[in-house]
């Protein structure tokens, strides 16, 4: 009789383990699915973002530098602080300020036209890396050229003894 209870407890544990095993898959599956679902769509809104802005330069390929100065000019009326004029390579000509930068160009016949229009000079070209001085009240149209795909400001070095 004992054996037969111990079968009989046997198989209830076995049934229960192979139901919790089955939960598990179903649940896996289910969280597996939903992650991919809420990626695709985290893709699709990306997609739709960069489709509204194709005009201008994303936001992945602005230096973090021009992304800070940026926000400083914004809260600063477009002035630059001494603290960024200490921080960042300027050059002052003809009464405009500059900030020096360097930029990745995609077609660079188009790219000068539509750099130059921005009152943003090309002081030298090297494939379709360029250095730039930009006028620091039009730093935010430059961002705006859709020919360039990377823009990156220049910062003062220091020297050391």
């Amino acid at each position: 009789m004992d054996y037969h209870r111990n079968c009989i407890l046997v198989e209830e544990r076995c049934s229960k383990t192979q139901m919790y095993f089955s939960m598990s898959k179903v649940l896996y599956i289910l969280g597996l699915t939903l992650l991919v679902w809420s990626f695709s769509g985290c893709q699709s809104n990306k997609d739709a973002v960069k489709s509204e802005n194709s005009s201008s330069i994303s936001s992945d390929n602005l230096s973090s530098t021009v992304k800070l100065v940026l926000s400083a000019l914004e809260k600063s009326g477009g002035k630059l602080t001494p603290a960024l004029q200490e921080k960042y390579s300027t050059l002052e000509r003809d009464g405009q300020q500059y900030l020096r930068g360097t930029a990745k160009v995609t077609q660079p016949d188009v790219a000068s036209k539509s750099i130059s229009a921005t009152g943003t000079l090309i002081e030298s070209k090297t494939g379709e890396i360029w250095t730039l001085l930009i006028p620091v009240d039009r730093l935010k149209d430059l961002t705006e050229v859709s020919e360039l795909s990377y823009l990156d400001l220049d910062t003062q070095s220091e020297i050391t003894k």
